[in-house]
């Protein structure tokens, strides 16, 4: 849909017929006749009463007549250059749309809440097209910042021809974790701030019986989106709410409608993890998202061309043709969701069978001549060895193919591969523990509270897997040292040679166990820590889900501290006993 690329504002009424002439041609038009007559009928006389040198002097009169004629055109451009308002005009889909109606020649206020540099820069890049802006710090959420944004640009242009409003906020979470705080900040926003500024520049159009509203919808107030109540139903409200006003106000030659997008390229969306992404591509039949300049060409559409003065109280979807088909966003959350589940539980299925096939060979076979009191520890510690290297070669490959890394990123398909992989064999362990030694209390609470870290990681939140595979990563390094350690320490009592490998093994384990949760480990917890603290992860892992992680976590890293200072202090009683005893 191809804008226009007049500058005038125009009305129903200034339509020409059959559009046949150029916007341009009439603003000539109605300026140059006015300005001709006079200054041609005193040159008439000046030019009688100077007959001697006539022709010379009607020549400079022409020519002063044809600069001033310039001028006065140019100056009647400058005052019809339509005036427009953009609400969160700063970034993404409205920055696109300031820039658009900036280049047609409009006079552009960009409205902005926080990001005052990058809407001085879109001021800046508008007039560097020789267009004008001006630019408005203020949230239009709150009435005397919308009263001060429309003095604003009256003050500066002496009225508001064109309403875009366009700013918005999302606060996603399922229904049952959403605040109320959560709820209200969106509706605040997105809805009642529309509300308020359409009031707000309705007053100046209802004047001059002209105008143009478009306000910023998007597909998920028609179809809804889990995860977004407050979201879906703002957009709704701002769906019937453009439908009432059109109403009201078409007898006054105001048009107001809504644009309603689907996925639109943006900061958002290129942090999307790949297996959603993918899935999001195939309800689109376009097969891409859409970029916020084809929003803006919608927008300038609907603000300045002619051919748009008959659409009023309509929603144009602009989403690739998402919303025409029978299944909806809505439709293929609940299918991405229960496709996780049964992917997720196929694979954890498999991991555990394979686990306990190996314990159960380590248990029989291997371990079949040892002490029934070792082989229970012995066969765990085998199935470790098959789990604690592949677990940090795999955790260490997916943190680093992860686009975005970061503590609230939406986890990959590789990290929740390696999530289930260790929830597999978690699960495997922590039967041991339960039917063979259901007394060791605190490794089934390790065990129970790890899988519930790794669980609520992979199918809860779906974000965060960077957090927790870095600490498996840390925990895990020195599993094959641990273990060989481990089932040495089993053995030395009755075989030399595993109490060889038992004493030399104990410094570089200690050392390397030292290093990693007794240094490393508390580093990254502790920035762990702060930023799911600080609240910035809230909007995609709920602060009880990032507390427990964070009990959880700074736990298991106490008790290893403990578990390892013992470790040395034995280390070192044992090493004075013999030097006492050579």
């Amino acid at each position: 849909m191809a804008a226009s690329p007049r500058i005038a504002f125009t009305g129903p009424s200034s339509i020409p017929a059959k559009f046949a002439s150029p916007r341009r041609s009439l603003l000539l038009q109605s300026f140059s006749p006015a300005v001709g007559r006079g200054l041609l009928s005193r040159s008439s006389v000046l030019s009688s009463g100077f007959k001697s040198d006539g022709a010379a002097y009607i020549s400079g009169v022409r020519t002063h007549v044809a600069a001033v004629e310039q001028a006065v055109t140019v100056e009647a451009q400058k005052m019809e250059a339509p005036v427009v308002i953009i609400t969160g005009a700063s970034r993404g889909i409205g920055k696109a749309i300031a820039l658009t109606l900036g280049k047609a020649g409009c006079k552009v206020l960009v409205n902005y809440a926080r990001s005052s540099k990058e809407a001085e820069e879109v001021s800046k890049e508008i007039e560097a097209f020789g267009g004008q802006a001006i630019t408005f710090g203020g949230d239009v959420s709150k009435e005397a910042d919308v009263e001060s944004m429309i003095k604003t640009a009256v003050d500066a242009w002496g009225t508001v021809d064109i309403l875009v409003n366009n700013a918005g906020i999302t606060r996603d979470t399922l229904l049952m974790r959403m605040k109320k705080t959560q709820w209200q900040e969106v509706i605040d926003l997105n809805l009642t701030g529309v509300f308020l500024c359409t009031q707000a520049a309705a007053k100046i159009m209802l004047k001059k019986k002209k105008g143009r509203i478009i306000n910023i919808a998007s597909v998920v107030g028609l179809v809804g989106n889990a995860g977004q109540a407050n979201y879906s139903a703002a957009k709704a409200g701002v769906i019937g709410f453009t439908k009432t006003v059109a109403k009201e106000y078409a007898s006054r030659n105001i048009n107001v409608n809504a644009v309603a997008p689907g996925f639109i390229a943006s900061d958002m969306t290129a942090k999307l993890g790949e297996d959603f992404e993918k899935k999001i591509l195939e309800i689109i039949p376009l097969g891409r998202y859409g970029q916020p300049e084809e929003i803006a060409g919608l927008v300038e559409f609907l603000a300045l061309n002619p051919a748009s003065s008959y659409i009023t109280g309509q929603v144009l979807t602009i989403d690739g043709g998402m919303v025409m088909r029978k299944e909806t966003v809505l439709d293929r959350g609940y299918c991405l969701i229960s496709e996780r589940f049964r992917l997720g539980a196929f694979l954890i299925d498999c991991v555990a069978r394979a686990f306990s096939v190996t314990y159960l060979f380590g248990y029989f076979v291997i371990f079949r001549n040892w002490s029934p009191k070792y082989r229970p520890d012995a066969s765990s510690c085998f199935i470790s060895l098959f789990h604690g290297s592949p677990a940090v070669f795999l955790a260490v490959a997916a943190i680093l193919n992860q686009p975005v890394r970061g503590f609230a990123s939406p986890n990959t398909n590789f990290q929740n591969l390696v999530l289930d992989f260790s929830i597999g064999y978690f699960t495997v362990d922590l039967l041991h523990y339960l039917i063979l030694i259901p007394g060791d209390y605190l490794f089934i609470a390790h065990h129970l509270a790890t899988l519930f870290v790794f669980v609520t990681c992979r199918y809860l939140v779906v974000h965060g897997a960077f957090s927790i595979l870095v600490l498996l990563v840390l925990a895990e390094v020195t599993s094959a040292c641990q273990n060989v350690w481990t089932l040495a320490g089993l053995r030395k009592a009755d075989l030399p040679i595993a109490a060889r490998i038992h004493k030399n093994l104990s410094p570089p384990f200690y050392g390397l166990y030292t290093i990693m949760r007794g240094f490393i480990g508390p580093v990254f917890f502790y920035k762990m820590s702060a930023y799911y603290l600080s609240g910035k992860a809230s909007n995609v892992i709920p602060i009880w889900v990032s507390a427990a992680w964070i009990v959880v976590v700074g736990g298991a890293i106490l008790v290893s501290i403990m578990w390892i200072s013992n470790l040395w202090m034995q280390f070192f009683k044992d090493e004075n006993v013999e030097k006492k005893d050579s």
